[in-house]
């Protein structure tokens, strides 16, 4: 599978997190940070080899976790300045990693749910 393939694979996985308030929910922002930040590095890096790949994965992956917040302060929720500052330090992870590693969530739902990262080291 190339670079970019798994780039669309990591952005379809991120977006099938959900979370709440706890350690496991903070885990998640960071997982579906880090997975979005490094999915968009990597199309970026295919196809716009002219921007910044850590740039663009890190600040649309912010801003993505940023406005999601936003949206739920909107609907009548509370903005949660713990999940976004998650989101945006799993972003960092993705979008710096990405020209050597890259990572994909490990989800697991045999008896228990489990959320984490694998990253592979890219040849």
């Amino acid at each position: 599978m190339s670079r970019w393939q798994l780039g669309i694979v990591a952005l379809l996985f991120s977006l099938s997190l959900s979370a709440n308030d706890s350690f496991n929910s903070e885990l998640s922002h960071f997982a579906g940070g880090a997975a979005m930040a490094g999915g968009i590095s990597l199309l970026s890096h295919h196809y716009y080899p002219e921007q910044d790949a850590f740039w663009m994965g890190f600040g649309l992956s912010s801003l993505a976790g940023v406005l999601g917040e936003g949206a739920q302060w909107a609907s009548g929720g509370r903005f949660s300045a713990l999940d976004a500052g998650s989101h945006m330090a799993g972003s960092l992870l993705g979008a710096t990693t990405v020209e050597h590693l890259y990572i994909q969530p490990d989800l697991y739902r045999a008896q228990e749910h489990y959320v984490g990262l694998q990253a592979r080291y890219l040849l």
